[in-house]
């Protein structure tokens, strides 16, 4: 099966050959797409017929009031609109709101707020989860450790809630891509049950993949593949 990683930050620092290697190593994995996130476009180098390529835009807002706004301002630039919360507020919020298509957790201060209020909140408006697993894959040693122990309590809370969980690899350049088996595998290391993981990698991403698409042919959100 064929799926998408939903958290690839490419940037106009790499070079037409890097770009090539990873659209290569993209295909040879056999994915059939991926959000890209950039902080300016990135023109035709990333136009590519056989592969769905998403704008995706992250929010990181410093609160709840503020969330709102923001979220209004950039609805339109992305196909893919993440919210990635600092606050327990802000997550509470960014549950709530319709037109937040995911919500992202990376950073140790990330899982350590998550908590059965906001696991609850987010399963009771269908709102998917994303795991972003670079910092693991970057940490070492004790970080990683500690990392792990409290990742896996965030996710305890996230799978009694019943949410849906994704896999990123949250990649800035295609040595950090990973195959949609490895991602399911740092899934289960990280305290994902194996067939939640397999989930998180195959099925999860197409599902939000495929509500998109609902919402872009409703009129209600800008085209998935970018046009520079």
């Amino acid at each position: 099966m064929r799926t998408y990683d939903l958290d690839v930050r490419l940037t106009q620092r790499q070079s037409d050959s890097d770009v090539k290697h990873f659209l290569d190593l993209v295909r040879e994995l056999e994915f059939a797409g991926f959000a890209l996130e950039s902080s300016r476009p990135l023109g035709q180098r990333f136009h590519e017929k056989d592969l769905n390529i998403i704008q995706r835009v992250t929010l990181t807002p410093r609160s709840a009031t503020r969330l709102r706004s923001l979220v209004k301002n950039q609805r339109n630039q992305a196909a893919l609109l993440v919210i990635h919360g600092r606050t327990k507020p802000v997550w509470l919020s960014a549950a709530e709101i319709p037109e937040v298509d995911m919500i992202m957790l990376q950073d140790l201060d990330d899982f350590t707020i998550i908590d059965s209020q906001i696991s609850r909140a987010l399963a009771n408006n269908d709102k998917p989860v994303e795991i972003c697993l670079q910092k693991l894959l970057s940490n070492k040693g004790p970080a990683r450790s500690r990392l792990m122990r409290v990742m896996k309590n965030a996710i305890d809370h996230l799978l009694r809630a019943k949410c849906n969980l994704i896999l990123t690899s949250g990649t800035t350049d295609y040595w950090g891509l990973r195959a949609p088996r490895d991602l399911a595998a740092l899934g289960y290391l990280a305290s994902i049950p194996e067939t939640e993981a397999k989930n998180a990698i195959l099925q999860r991403p197409l599902e939000l993949i495929k509500k998109l698409q609902t919402s872009m042919n409703s009129g209600s959100s800008k085209p998935h593949r970018r046009k520079d």
